[in-house]
């Protein structure tokens, strides 16, 4: 669909505007009796007044300005036409769906209003595209993690604010907004004093900056819990994450007792989750990054140009996800599915998973004297899959053993890497490993 094409179908859309229907008025004084319930105060009219209405995973399914929008079936062809200006760069890149629709929204009820167009809806939405197009830098806190020096992994510098910065981003705060307290000044920075933090840059509207950012971190960050093979193992080590998407998991405690006629009753307090935060400091950082974390640091800078380095791209956030799995049957699961997600064509079926791994996959990426052994745990982990999956049985995991396939998934990912410097495709990966 062209320019031309679609600047029609916003015209359209012009036509369709309507009053929003007035809601019924609540009684007067209905809740004056109530305790917790707010008193409301006439405050006056209040111009450009804009409403929605949600569809409760924050998507706008109808909207109107001043009393006057688009319905849910009008609306939903506003959407339509901003699911097809996303498509287009440099909005794919830059902007936001919700940014095309808010803006295009905007334009169709102020051409309503003036009962003519001041300026084409495309030519609109580019000016408010470039006002807001900015260069921004994020700074995300990192939990459960202990740093004493920087490092960077792809575009993401793991750093902190020394005392300095932070005072000078508080006398900078402070000189910008006078009239608030030194106190309130203050309290801003506080939650940043001895964090590390995941430092990033990105241009965007800020909510697609904010996402394209968040991105970037996330796949560094989960790049980083790749050869924390160590740590991810250990019952007694919190796994580290962007606080975003960090989970805690607090102590919880339960009661029970028997129908034995004897008293038993017993208290029993638990926790799922470890406790230590991951250290590191700059020779542990040397190490990983020595043991092939600088090479997944190097491949993830550049963008996925292709189908191969999209599925490893996949892989290290697969990886990552596993690493904070505290439900060991269930990272088991997540292993498996790595493999078969990538090795075993559709056409196979998951029933041939275990034969095309076992045969096919690891004695690519594994010398012959310690391919016996690795088999032989991969052959306990399907069965520990398939009985946990199918009957819902917990068998007993043995640590060595998680440890040593989580290394093992590690030199896959590594391979994957080495590989995508000559080829491209999963077609040709499959071939390398002789699958058919």
């Amino acid at each position: 669909m062209n320019n031309s094409e679609l600047n029609n179908k916003i015209f359209d859309l012009v036509s369709f505007v309507t009053e929003e229907l007035e809601s019924p008025k609540p009684k007067e004084n209905q809740n004056e009796d109530l305790v917790g319930i707010p008193v409301l105060f006439n405050l006056g009219e209040v111009k450009n007044i804009k409403t929605s209405r949600p569809d409760g995973y924050g998507n706008t399914i109808e909207a109107y300005k001043n009393n006057f929008g688009l319905d849910i079936q009008n609306y939903r062809k506003l959407r339509d036409v901003a699911n097809k200006i996303i498509e287009i760069e440099p909005y794919a890149s830059f902007a936001t769906v919700t940014f095309i629709e808010e803006h295009l929204f905007d334009w169709i009820i102020e051409t309503h209003n003036e009962n003519k167009a001041k300026i084409e809806p495309l030519n609109y939405l580019q000016d408010a595209f470039e006002n807001d197009l900015k260069e921004y830098r994020f700074y995300f806190r990192i939990h459960a993690l202990g740093i004493n020096s920087t490092f960077k992994i792809g575009q993401v510098e793991f750093t902190f604010f020394t005392d300095e910065e932070l005072l000078d981003y508080s006398k900078k705060f402070k000189e910008q907004f006078p009239e608030k307290p030194k106190k309130e000044c203050e309290l801003i920075f506080k939650d940043y004093v001895s964090k590390p933090i995941a430092k990033v840059s990105s241009k965007g509207i800020q909510s697609k900056a904010k996402q394209n950012a968040q991105k970037q971190v996330n796949i560094a960050v989960d790049s980083l819990k790749c050869f924390l093979v160590e740590e991810s193992v250990n019952s007694s080590t919190k796994i580290m994450d962007a606080e975003y998407r960090f989970t805690d998991t607090f102590p919880n405690s339960f009661i029970y007792d028997t129908k034995s006629d004897k008293f038993d009753f017993n208290l029993q307090f638990e926790r799922a989750d470890g406790i230590a935060p991951i250290s590191l400091n700059s020779e542990k950082i040397k190490e990983l990054f020595d043991s092939g974390l600088g090479e997944v640091s190097e491949f993830i800078t550049n963008k996925p140009s292709n189908e191969l380095s999209r599925i490893i791209l996949n892989t290290i956030s697969s990886i990552g996800k596993y690493s904070s799995e505290r439900n060991l049957h269930e990272r088991v699961v997540k292993i498996i599915s790595i493999y078969e997600s990538i090795f075993i064509p559709l056409k196979k079926g998951k029933g041939k998973g275990q034969t095309i791994v076992k045969s096919k996959v690891l004695k690519k990426i594994i010398g012959a004297n310690e391919l016996p052994m690795v088999v032989k745990i991969f052959n306990e982990f399907y069965d520990i899959r398939d009985k946990y999956l199918h009957n819902g049985l917990e068998k007993h995991i043995d640590i060595d053993d998680l440890f040593k396939a989580q290394k093992i998934t590690t030199f896959l990912l590594k391979r994957l890497i080495q590989l995508n410097k000559k080829i491209t495709s999963l077609k040709e990966l499959l071939e390398h490993f002789e699958i058919k």
